[in-house]
């Protein structure tokens, strides 16, 4: 396939395929059978199983195809007496109208908590505003759809009984991971490799439950994993307490510092005042040197006058 010059490639994966034969003998009516697998909805679904089963039918066709092309190539050379096309409708096909095609059953297995959402044919996916008369003309194609965790019917097969018991197992979020997978070790120890393989691919754990399902260690995984989760939660809570350790020391820290600067402004304060009693010291100081500088010119001033009169400042004054 090409796309603006592009090649692309298609790549057809089933999560699940097996061939169902209707009989042991030559008349043998063989269907191929397969599973999709799905946790979440796909809204593209009907597309997706439309490709991949055209590629399936294609692959068939191609198969008769290239066992003609080898049969005439043989008839050419010789080899062969009969050339495998007798018409030329037979060669423009390159298929014979015995070469039949075996059915392609495909189910989609939705394992979602939450009921499917999305489409079931290629014409749901049409704009709603498309008339009738074009959607009964239009090419479409179908899907087949089991969702467990709606569907309230029983199954008749056994296998199948205890794949989707466990499934709904699997949904049950009250209890721990671990005790589900117990619980659906549970129900399909008893089941078929391929239920049992299935189960795996489509919760995952895989070598967990492999090994659960060998017998003698289902406890001890749950145990396992209920310790891992143990320890988890030990390193959590001991993470948890360093770091309520840090924050206290880092609070105490800023405390001591917010004291000291507190301690500091006060020193500064009283530092401040003293400043402010020596200043005013001074200022007396000051005053008190003027006021001593004011007396000493009155008595200079007074001895200059009693100079001026005659008057010995140092005799004694008269007797009245």
């Amino acid at each position: 396939m090409e796309q603006e010059g592009e090649k692309l490639g298609l790549t057809r994966l089933r999560d699940l395929t097996r061939l169902y034969r209707t009989g042991d003998d030559e008349q043998t009516l063989c269907v191929v059978c397969a599973a999709e697998n799905q946790m979440e909805v796909h809204y593209a679904m009907p597309l997706r199983i439309m490709l991949s089963s055209a590629i399936d039918y294609w692959q068939q066709w191609h198969a008769y195809s290239m066992a003609h092309d080898q049969e005439r190539k043989a008839a050419k050379e010789g080899s062969r007496a009969e050339k495998p096309y007798k018409t030329g409708a037979e060669y423009l096909s390159r298929l014979k109208p015995t070469d039949y095609l075996m059915p392609i059953v495909v189910l989609v297995v939705y394992y979602g908590s939450e009921p499917w959402t999305g489409p079931l044919s290629v014409s749901e996916m049409f704009n709603p505003a498309i008339p009738e008369k074009i959607r009964k003309i239009a090419a479409d194609f179908s899907i087949h759809l089991l969702d467990i965790s709606s569907y309230a019917g029983t199954y008749e097969n056994s296998d199948n009984t205890a794949m989707f018991a466990a499934a709904k197992v699997m949904q049950n979020e009250l209890i721990s991971k671990a005790e589900r997978i117990l619980e659906a070790y549970n129900i399909l120890k008893d089941a078929t490799e391929v239920v049992r393989d299935t189960f795996s691919a489509v919760y995952g754990g895989r070598e967990i439950f492999r090994k659960i399902q060998e017998g003698g260690e289902a406890m001890q995984q749950v145990e396992n994993v209920g310790l891992m989760w143990d320890r988890m939660i030990t390193e959590l809570d001991d993470k948890t307490k360093q770091l309520d350790d840090t924050t206290k020391q880092l609070t105490a820290e800023h405390d001591r510092r917010e004291a000291a600067e507190q301690k500091a402004e006060a020193a500064e304060q009283k530092v401040e005042a003293a400043e402010q009693k020596v200043e005013a010291a001074e200022q007396k100081v000051e005053a008190a040197e003027q006021k001593a500088e004011a007396a000493e010119l009155k008595a200079t001033h007074l001895l200059k006058l009693l100079e001026a009169h005659g008057i010995d400042p140092d005799s004694p004054i008269p007797a009245t």
